[in-house]
């Protein structure tokens, strides 16, 4: 019988993390790409490169919005997408700190004993 250990529980949650993470940069880059298409009139490959460069937070160097909308659309998904990347990296690093914060603590105990046994002694 194959013994699911607390390891094995801990590293599945952290692969549905990376794919939740994935799949919502994924949505944000198609409908990034879409608006640029459809709003400024770009072709596919443009709109992929701005919306991913406005996503990643680098920004899209040379490239003005040429009507309101896309403007509005811009700074929206610059807004939304910064907020996105910050949610992506809490959802993937939050286990990883709850582990090393429980360790930090252990170790703390673990010295608090010493010190009281030294203080008996």
């Amino acid at each position: 019988m194959n013994k699911i250990t607390k390891h094995h529980i801990m590293r599945k949650h952290l692969h549905y993390r990376i794919l939740a993470s994935f799949i919502l940069l994924s949505v944000f880059l198609i409908i990034g790409t879409l608006g640029f298409h459809f709003i400024e009139n770009l072709n596919w490959l443009d709109s992929f490169y701005v919306a991913s460069m406005i996503i990643s937070a680098e920004g899209a160097e040379g490239f003005i919005p040429s009507t309101s909308a896309g403007k509005i659309f811009t700074s929206l998904l610059a807004i939304f997408s910064v907020g996105m990347l910050v949610g992506i990296m809490i959802l993937i690093f939050q286990p990883l700190a709850r582990r090393w914060f429980k360790l930090i603590l252990r170790a703390e105990e673990k010295v608090e004993e010493i010190e009281e046994k030294r203080k008996k002694k």
